[in-house]
């Protein structure tokens, strides 16, 4: 993760830091994709994907920032059935990543 410019995040701090490089592309109010500068696409979203809630566009589209938030290999597993617990165990473990990037592109 570190050699991808990602750093821990501490969800605790007051401050998230901003990583350089990467950024979220919105289109038509679902993201599209994530990338990383130099190295195209590090995510790209299906029909299944990408969708974000009303909330999340406006203050996307508001602050043109986003929580970048990353887990190492083998914290996913097809039996995890809560996303959400599992990275704040991941939080709570100092085995995330990622920091504060921006968001591009059409939000409605």
């Amino acid at each position: 993760m570190l050699t991808m410019g990602l750093r821990p995040v501490d969800l605790t701090r007051d401050r998230i830091e901003e990583v350089a490089g990467w950024q979220v592309r919105m289109e038509r109010g679902r993201v599209a994709e994530i990338t990383r500068r130099g190295a195209g696409a590090w995510w790209r979203a299906d029909a299944a994907t990408g969708n974000v809630d009303v909330e999340w566009k406006k203050a996307g589209k508001a602050r043109r920032q986003a929580v970048l938030l990353v887990l190492p290999p083998g914290w996913l597993t097809d039996d995890q059935r809560d996303p959400a617990e599992l990275m704040l165990r991941a939080c709570a473990e100092g085995a995330t990543y990622g920091g504060l990037i921006p968001v591009r592109g059409s939000f409605f």
